[in-house]
């Protein structure tokens, strides 16, 4: 922050995301959740009082402006990119949870936030990153879900507002040789919708404008011109060239003055409020961070949820110094022998069992071990951020530790996901499954507790989580 500072002329913001935790302080990592641990701990209290203190902690830091929270609804399971981002599938479950956290952490004046990603991602089985997606629903229907979330932010105060690279057909109808246009570039749904009909007048931000859901759409030297003729306000990474394209665009008349002093207004507008021009310094009060540790400690807690125990496996009844064989899932190619996801194994041979690790083992090698363990642990690491782009769903590599069904020969066979809560979806013949959203270790302690008695399942899910997984309906 003293580099942004010491070198610009005029005060700038400085953004970060935290949708779910302060990732800029290193000693509350260990803790980190998922948007959707706090939707399953279903405590509005505690989702608005960790935003409060993830607010303290990273505006002390110097950053005035969360690119948070995540306001999406995770309507369809197979959308690659909200998936644990979200609260849930359910308007009830993003109000309880990710507008509390939002509120939170606007609740002292100190942060601004900008709530994403609108007009609302979760519904497509595509990634905004790859091209532009689409939200279908009807105007009623996308009126009693996103805009009800939208509005109650609004009303609440809500500085910015990020907007996506998601069309909106019912708000705008065009469709050219690539599809819908997206909202970034769209001013029926930026202007006549958000600024509009919902009422909304703090800054419009862009998502990042290199993402192919909106680059690929109109020529480079035109893409932020063209979000400020939408209606945009602040460009997220923007071209180089950009301020010259602009300037150049506003002499010869194709962007509008009154439309982008509207644009620096509101702008100015935010950094006045946040204290930039009288370089207004927050300090970390004493006991704040140990506070919000308290906070993700309890979400973690409250949040581990117990989907399925239909032999009552749970909790796993294990001798001691058992032999256990812990299964690491992930998006790797091959067949791995290292551990890249340890904390599972490492909180089990803490407390004195003999831990055997694999990492997408071949079911050749499950054969070797299966009839000598007491217990079987399958942690999967399937998450948004290591996914294969467009699929959430096991590939060959994690699959074949099932191949032939040696593994199901352990009648203690626990399957935790540390991330994507629909693995039922595939993994129908799984009877003891456990959603924990996340993969902090703090959340995979949690996890092991819970199954081995140590504490309760205290979790609501959030989302339809089985094969019988139902569409939600908007008009209830």
């Amino acid at each position: 922050k003293d580099a942004i500072k010491n070198n610009s002329k005029t005060p700038c913001f400085v953004v970060g995301d935290f949708s779910h935790a302060p990732g800029v302080c290193p000693r509350l990592k260990k803790y980190d959740i998922s948007t959707m641990n706090l939707g399953a701990a279903n405590d509005p209290y505690l989702a608005f009082e960790l935003g409060k203190y993830v607010a303290r902690v990273v505006r002390a830091s110097g950053i005035h402006l969360a690119l948070s929270p995540v306001v999406d609804i995770n309507i369809n399971p197979n959308n690659p990119v909200i998936n644990t981002r979200a609260s849930g599938d359910t308007v009830e479950s993003v109000m309880c949870a990710a507008v509390n956290y939002g509120k939170g952490m606007r609740s002292e004046g100190n942060l601004a936030i900008a709530p994403k990603h609108f007009p609302g991602d979760g519904v497509d089985d595509r990634n905004q990153h790859f091209c532009t997606t689409v939200n279908p629903l009807s105007k009623d229907e996308w009126m009693a879900s996103f805009g009800k979330i939208y509005k109650e932010l609004i009303n609440d105060g809500a500085e910015a507002i990020m907007a996506s690279h998601v069309a909106l057909p019912f708000c705008d109808p065009i469709v050219d040789e690539c599809g819908n246009v997206p909202a970034s570039l769209s001013k029926p749904i930026l202007t006549d919708l958000l600024k509009g009909e919902l009422g909304f007048d703090g800054c419009i931000i862009s998502d990042a404008m290199s993402m192919i859901g909106t680059a690929a759409r109109v020529p480079i030297d035109r893409l932020s011109i063209e979000f400020l003729r939408a209606g945009g306000d602040f460009i997220l990474f923007p071209e180089k060239e950009d301020h010259s394209r602009i300037l150049e665009a506003l002499h010869s008349g194709y962007l509008e003055r009154e439309r982008l002093v509207d644009a620096v207004e509101r702008v100015v507008i935010l950094k006045q409020k946040l204290g930039l021009f009288e370089n207004k310094e927050i300090e970390l009060c004493e006991g704040d961070i140990e506070k919000a540790a308290e906070i993700l400690s309890k979400v973690a807690q409250k949040s581990i949820t117990l989907v399925r125990n239909t032999d009552n496996v749970l909790p796993v009844n294990l001798s001691k110094g058992a032999k256990i064989l812990v299964v690491t899932l992930s998006h790797k190619e091959k067949d791995y022998k290292e551990d890249d996801f340890p904390a599972l194994a490492d909180e089990l041979e803490s407390r004195g069992y003999e831990v055997i690790r694999m990492t997408n083992p071949s079911h050749y090698r499950v054969e070797e071990v299966i009839d000598d363990v007491e217990a079987v642990f399958v942690g999967a690491y399937i998450n948004t951020m290591n996914c294969t782009g467009n699929s959430l769903r096991l590939g060959w590599n994690s699959m074949m530790s099932f191949w032939r069904a040696y593994i199901l020969k352990c009648k203690q066979l626990v399957f935790i996901s540390f991330g994507d809560p629909y693995k039922l979806i595939e993994l129908t013949f799984l009877k003891t499954y456990v959603n924990a959203y996340s993969a902090s270790p703090y959340v995979v302690g949690s996890a092991v507790k819970a199954c081995l008695g140590e504490q309760t399942f205290e979790g609501v899910s959030p989302v339809h989580t089985d094969e019988n997984y139902v569409n939600y309906s908007f008009s209830d």
